[in-house]
């Protein structure tokens, strides 16, 4: 035997070792929304320092778009675009699948109580329960108007389910299923929506060529709104598309969004309090990527260049931009306690990229990442890929070569 089959053994034995030593950690540190946490900040205080050693990959029933979502016992959950729900224990072995009625692009969001929900194409909203049985199914109406559920369902701190449709309208349900109430805002809704911890709702949208941020009181009401013209319809109707969700920053009372226009991608920064523009960026390319928020207020998103930019919001600067090798960057960064950033990109790679802007590493896929890693108690990484697949990585083979690329003062 080889030594780099020696070596590669060593690692698998070592992570399963870390795996069971992250099961019970993890029972208190669940992973259980697309960004995180409920306003979607895209930060953990975790800290990976393992390699890219591949630990095990799980194929699914189809594409994967979103992200993969952990509950407390270590189980995890992702949905892919044949419209099946699949779980998966620590180690990658498959404990059951969920057909829905149409295909799925959103991540799964768990409640407080566990339960898995997720929106289709067919504007079908759906609760399971951890063992993957239907717990409630509701589905959206409007006048036969397309009411279908792109992005993964938002959370309050009571337990309320959010859903924005394709439709225009924001719906919110208890934590039982009912339908507690449905706001048409107008144009289109395609992201996620985030929740503050008072309970506040925000959401972007488009109508014709208009950016627009809602914020709605848990009864639907408006706190404030946000619009702005973002090109000239000469580039025809719906020139302007949201694809991210917000980000909000409660420590520094801020709210961060990015758009597609005509002309290129924007990024603004809204006062969280009355919706007032603070800082209104153009980007080259277009922004699809949701931002994320580091320790030090800095924030990350991805953009059609394929570069990841950290951007100052304080001093209304780009700090770095890294360029990775994918012509695009669609999903969403993930920001660590040590201010590295975990993105994927088009040319099939999960970067991992250094506070100061250095590639640290990379690991390849098969097909486009798009989905917002997790990282464990352990160090774990776990993401979803375009080519059907749930990996996990990490692995001590690497752990110096990552000391020399990040090395500390």
């Amino acid at each position: 035997m080889d030594r780099t089959t020696i070596l590669r053994w060593r690692d698998r034995l070592l992570a399963v070792a870390l795996i069971a030593l992250a099961s019970a950690a993890a029972a208190v540190e669940p992973w259980p929304h697309f960004r995180g946490d409920l306003p979607y900040t895209g930060r953990t205080d975790r800290v990976s320092r393992l390699g890219p050693t591949l630990l095990w990959s799980a194929r699914t029933s189809g594409s994967i778009v979103g992200s993969p979502v952990m509950d407390s016992s270590g189980t995890l959950y992702v949905a892919a675009a044949s419209g099946h729900v699949h779980a998966f224990d620590r180690e990658g072995t498959r404990r059951w699948a969920f057909a829905t009625s149409a295909s799925l692009f959103g991540s799964p969001t768990l409640a407080p109580d566990a339960t898995i929900h997720v929106g289709d194409l067919a504007g079908r909203v759906y609760a399971l329960r951890p063992d993957g049985t239907l717990r409630w199914v509701y589905q959206i109406t409007n006048s036969g108007r397309d009411a279908r559920v792109i992005q993964a369902p938002g959370i309050g701190p009571e337990g309320n389910v959010y859903v924005c449709a394709w439709d225009g309208r924001l719906h919110a349900f208890g934590p039982g299923g009912a339908h507690l109430w449905g706001v048409s805002l107008g144009g289109y809704l395609s992201a996620s929506p985030a929740v503050d911890t008072t309970g506040t709702i925000y959401v972007v949208g488009y109508s014709d060529d208009d950016l627009r941020v809602y914020a709605r009181r848990t009864d639907g009401t408006s706190k404030w709104t946000f619009a702005r013209d973002m090109g000239s319809t000469a580039y025809g109707a719906f020139a302007t598309y949201i694809k991210s969700s917000v980000c909000v920053d409660e420590a520094r009372g801020r709210l961060y969004v990015a758009a597609n226009c005509p002309d290129g991608g924007w990024f603004a920064c809204l006062d969280l309090r009355t919706g007032a523009a603070l800082d209104w960026r153009a980007f080259p390319r277009a922004i699809y990527s949701a931002p994320s928020v580091g320790p030090d207020g800095a924030v990350f998103f991805g953009a059609l260049d394929g570069r990841l930019y950290a951007y100052d919001p304080d001093r209304k600067t780009v700090k770095w931009s890294f360029q990775t090798d994918g012509e695009f960057i669609f999903g969403s960064p993930l920001v660590d306690g040590d201010g590295s950033v975990y993105v994927g990109a088009s040319d099939g790679c999960l970067y991992k990229v250094g506070p100061t802007g250095r590639e640290v590493w990379r690991f390849a896929t098969a097909a486009d990442v798009r989905a917002t890693p997790l990282i464990d108690a352990a160090g774990v990484l776990y993401f979803a890929s375009h080519d059907s697949r749930l990996y996990a990585i990490g692995g001590v083979t690497r752990a110096r070569a990552w000391r020399r690329y990040d090395a500390r003062p």
